[in-house]
């Protein structure tokens, strides 16, 4: 694999984890059942330990894109993030749990 395509990799991997995590926190939001509920919770903190160690490979590789340095210094501020979009799943889930 080269260089390129490492970090596309883990650029991939860390927006996958914190797209999981996005997930998770929208099911827990709307999960009525408290055991659900902390489930959700802990799998989307999961989520986002996992995304911690994909950031630590690309800040060690040192060759983030600007666009990753921004949202990585975003995230990292005690500012409002931007609105992570759980995806089409979430919505599913969401409306699955209307019914």
């Amino acid at each position: 694999m080269t260089d390129t395509n490492k970090m596309a990799q883990y650029v991939a991997n860390w927006q996958d984890e914190r797209n999981g995590a996005a997930l998770y926190r929208a099911i827990s939001e709307v999960e009525k059942n408290p055991q659900l509920k902390s489930v959700y919770q802990r799998l989307a903190e999961a989520e986002e330990r996992h995304s911690c160690f994909w950031e630590a490979k690309l800040r060690a590789a040192r060759q983030l894109a600007s666009i990753f340095q921004a949202q990585l210094a975003h995230a990292h501020a005690h500012l409002p993030r931007p609105a992570l979009r759980p995806g089409v799943r979430a919505a599913q889930h969401r409306a699955a749990r209307a019914d």
